[in-house]
Parts: C-alpha cells; structure tokens; sequence
C-alpha cells in the first residue's frame, strides 16, 4: 500500500450535514469535493432514497453548503451563490424535489452558515 499524496484529495468526496425529509423517506445531503483550481472546495446537494437506496444529484453549481427541509418534505431550502449576489450577501432558493428548477425565495445582506 502506497502512502497518501497531495493530488489523492482531489480524488474524494466528503458527505456532511445528512437529515431525513419530515417523513423520513429520504435523506438529503452535501457532497464536497476539492478543487485545485478555485482553491477551495465545490459542494452540491444530493438526495437518497431511504427504500430503493437509490442516490442523486440534485445542484450542480458547486456552492450549496446548507439546507433545511420545508415543513412538507416537498421541497429543500438552501443557499447558494449562483446568483451573483453582492459580496456577504446570502440567496436562499427553494428547490421541488418532483422536478423543476429551483426558485429563489430572498437574500439577506450577511453571510450566514445555517438554517433551520
């Protein structure tokens, strides 16, 4: 077995924040990869399916850190920065999970972390 090298980071994904839907058939999360050429790491939302333990993606901007579950399991709630908001402006969106494109909600003027 080799020792690990600088450019096997590139190679793996890390999983965070995993929270089941209000009915807890599903589970949604963050998959963060690095990147070497933002110098820094991209992060999308991904769903799973509890039963079929079938996985997908669902963003693709590469900015998603956080989210919540709207109240009816129907929808996730996150931010992202593929708006081109104003630096240490936050967009929140909300995106249906039986298909369509997300739609912003609102933006606040700071950076924020988390929602709930």
């Amino acid at each position: 077995m080799r020792p690990v090298k600088f450019d096997d980071m590139l190679s793996f994904s890390f999983l965070s924040r995993p929270t089941f839907s209000p009915d807890r058939s599903k589970i949604a999360y963050v998959v963060s990869q690095a990147d070497l050429d933002r110098d820094g790491y991209t992060s999308c939302l991904w769903l799973c399916d509890v039963k079929s333990r079938v996985c997908r993606q669902l963003t693709f901007s590469g900015s998603e850190k956080f989210f919540c579950w709207n109240e009816a399991g129907t929808e996730l709630v996150f931010a992202s920065a593929r708006g081109g908001e104003a630096k240490g402006t936050t967009a929140f969106y909300a995106l249906p999970l039986d298909g369509g494109e997300a739609r912003k909600l609102f933006s606040v003027p700071a950076a924020a972390n988390a929602i709930a």
